[in-house]
């Protein structure tokens, strides 16, 4: 079947319009990814996974770093 081109498994979901708005927001720490996939009708794990492909390495590691100093930032005002 697959040699004769048949696809197999669900169909990919389309990202929404609004995704790149959000996905922003997401990086600057404004919005948090299960309030972004709400928003868009997906689960968080499905926003991840959107973000995860568009960004190649360097840019996810420098995504991970600017969250993080977010949250240092977030639980240092909180003490």
């Amino acid at each position: 079947a697959k040699a004769r081109g048949v696809q197999f498994g669900r169909p990919r979901k389309e990202r929404p319009e609004n995704f790149d708005e959000l996905k922003s927001l997401w990086v600057s720490g404004r919005l948090s990814a299960r309030v972004a996939a709400t928003q868009m009708g997906v689960s968080h794990q499905t926003f991840l996974s959107w973000v995860r492909e568009i960004l190649d390495k360097n840019d996810k590691n420098r995504v991970l770093s600017k969250k993080a100093e977010v949250f240092r930032h977030v639980i240092l005002d909180f003490f």
